[in-house]
């Protein structure tokens, strides 16, 4: 920095401003720029024939990028899950209760999850299940199964939420439990044998957590919050629903034989043409509750 003036009275200083030259935007430098020049009438119309002899993309023809991932709707396959699941939905690590956890990350979100330290901290789980335990023993089991899609006696009641506190991991069978105490709607979609389950919260609409229990490599569980995967119109439409592991279905003189063959087509089970209601219906009832499949 130079000043532009004395403050010295007859004070020389001994700086030479003409080594700068070569950054400073002089008049002569100003001179040189070219000038606009204005066209004559007669050109207009052959310089917009130049200009739009060259070809233009508008801004309307050029795709954006975009950071939206739409849902899968129905008639979108074929659609490889596994590769959806890694893209869009959450999971985490490998540990001693994945379900658990799973959910927590659900229910808490990601920041919550991170900032306890994930799913090694001991004190937030058993703390966590305590609390669940204790809301649904203080509401107590004739209010639960008012507002869940279940019956439990008072007895199992009570052997599932020793269970949550006493068991090294949870299971599909506690997850009424815990769609009680979240409030939410739980989805359980089982990719290996195309079947799910549903734990419904009466009147809950908007909180919607699907549950994907994956048998391949990688985390044990998925699950999507926001139907960034899988909507749940089409979870109704292309899988079949059970009851539960235990009793996927209700006894075989509810359904017809049509009905079991069209069950057998979405499950992918082979079965001969002029196959038995009884034998049908039970291959169907090995393939859904196959406890080797879901331990």
């Amino acid at each position: 920095m130079f000043w532009t003036h004395p403050l010295v009275e007859n004070k020389t200083y001994g700086h030479d401003l003409s080594t700068l030259e070569e950054f400073m935007f002089t008049k002569n430098e100003k001179e040189k720029m070219s000038r606009p020049v204005k066209s004559k009438p007669n050109e207009s119309h052959e310089n917009d024939r130049s200009v739009t002899s060259s070809p233009i993309l508008s801004v309307s023809t050029i795709t954006q990028p975009s950071n939206h991932v739409s849902p899968l709707n129905p008639g979108d396959l074929p659609l490889n899950f596994y590769d959806l699941c890694k893209l869009r939905a959450q999971s985490v690590r490998q540990c001693q209760d994945p379900l658990f956890w799973t959910l927590y990350l659900a229910h808490y979100g990601k920041s919550e999850y991170e900032r306890i330290g994930g799913c090694v901290n001991g004190n937030v789980e058993m703390k966590t299940k305590n609390e669940i335990v204790e809301c649904m023993k203080n509401k107590g089991v004739k209010h639960w199964n008012s507002v869940l899609n279940c019956k439990m006696t008072k007895v199992r009641f009570m052997e599932l939420c020793e269970e949550v506190l006493t068991l090294p991991r949870i299971s599909w069978k506690h997850l009424y439990l815990f769609c009680g105490y979240f409030e939410c709607n739980i989805h359980w979609l089982d990719l290996q044998t195309n079947i799910y389950m549903e734990f419904l919260y009466d009147g809950v609409t908007d909180n919607n957590y699907v549950l994907f229990r994956n048998t391949k490599k990688g985390p044990q569980y998925w699950v999507d919050c926001d139907e960034q995967v899988i909507k749940i119109r089409y979870i109704e439409d292309k899988f079949v629903s059970i009851l539960n592991y235990d009793k996927p279905f209700k006894a075989a003189s509810n359904y017809k034989l049509s009905d079991l063959e069209s069950i057998s087509r979405r499950l992918k089970i082979d079965f001969p043409p002029k196959m038995k209601k009884q034998e049908l219906y039970n291959k169907i009832m090995l393939h859904c509750g196959n406890e080797q499949i879901i331990k």
